[in-house]
């Protein structure tokens, strides 16, 4: 029991996120859910978790952009998009949903997502990006560079939804590379 222990110390300090109470009293106006991909015939735990929560923070009223991953394997960004889409209808979600080019990294998904708002005529003020824990810095510096003019809030969903034993990305198979 000591590793996964320590990856819970590691976690807890890698982590930088905000706090519900703070991202509940700022001014979001467009909320976005980071694709961790799809294995073939579902969402992974991220991707659906990261979707779940940033339901819940548009709460049927702010726009969420989403960019769907494309190199895990053939047709992965049009079946994430599928099943994103059904997600989105099973919890009723109102709000405005924009899609952006599909991508293959987290910072072709930030540029993607700033091109399909920037055609929208949306310029965000207050961004709020739903990922998790082990990814909250990247995502915040990339997210930063990307929309410089733009607060970027960042909420964490748990490390353990990171990896998965079937995991198309390597990487993520494992807590333990």
């Amino acid at each position: 029991m000591l590793l996964p222990n320590l990856l819970a110390l590691f976690v807890d300090f890698w982590e930088n996120c905000d706090r519900p109470s703070v991202i509940a009293k700022r001014p979001v106006d467009l909320v976005v859910p980071i694709s961790y991909s799809i294995l073939p015939n579902r969402l992974t735990k991220a991707t659906d978790a990261n979707l779940e929560w940033a339901i819940i923070w548009a709460n049927n009223t702010i726009p969420i952009a989403l960019s769907n991953c494309a190199y895990t394997f053939s047709g992965a960004a049009t079946k994430e998009k599928e099943l994103r889409e059904e997600l989105l209808q099973i919890r009723e979600n109102k709000a405005e949903v924009i899609w952006a080019e599909d991508m293959n990294n987290s910072i072709q998904e930030a540029r993607a997502i700033k091109e399909a708002v920037t055609k929208r005529g949306l310029k965000p003020q207050c961004i709020l990006v739903v990922t998790c824990m082990m990814h909250t810095r990247s995502v915040r510096y990339i997210w930063k560079k990307t929309f410089p003019e733009a607060e970027i809030l960042v909420h964490a969903n748990d490390w353990i939804y990171e990896a998965e034993p079937d995991q198309p990305v390597i990487i993520q198979r494992s807590h333990w590379r």
